[in-house]
């Protein structure tokens, strides 16, 4: 999915409240959850911008947000914990579900003869190896093309 990000003097129309509502809606949707979009929109904040915002803040505006961060990363789960909690359970399901199917007793069954038949195929490859056929079909190629190209009285 490819995200649209805007530009500075769109998020300058936001801020001049030049945009429709339903842009707004947007924007403000997009600007919840793009840092990229956040950092365009912060840096084309002026002085004079910044300065009048600062008015309307409480003089505790600044402690507060950060008490509410610290409190909100106390309390819940980062993302990154709940995507492996949820990897970890699925695996732990999986694992379950393939015990109680039997198939971990199938493939210990199976294991040794895998190991005979990998271990009979490897030596019929060493077997065949040892011929050395390919560099005594390679040899007689040659002997082939040399005797088409310097047959004698052509």
């Amino acid at each position: 999915m490819i995200i649209r990000h805007y530009h500075s003097g769109e998020w300058r129309d936001y801020r001049l409240n030049k945009v429709s509502a339903a842009k707004r809606r947007r924007m403000e949707h997009h600007l919840a959850r793009c840092d990229t979009c956040l950092q365009v929109y912060t840096a084309a904040v002026g002085t004079e911008e910044a300065a009048a915002a600062e008015k309307l803040l409480p003089a505790d505006f600044t402690a507060r947000v950060v008490q509410l961060a610290h409190r909100a990363e106390e309390t819940q789960p980062s993302r990154l914990r709940r995507r492996l909690l949820l990897q970890y359970a699925a695996a732990a399901s999986i694992t379950l579900a393939l015990t109680v199917g039997g198939f971990f007793e199938a493939a210990a069954r199976e294991i040794p003869q895998m190991m005979r038949s990998l271990d009979r195929i490897s030596r019929e490859i060493n077997r065949v190896a040892e011929l050395k056929w390919s560099d005594k079909l390679a040899e007689s190629a040659s002997e082939q093309i040399n005797y088409l190209l310097f047959r004698k009285g052509d």
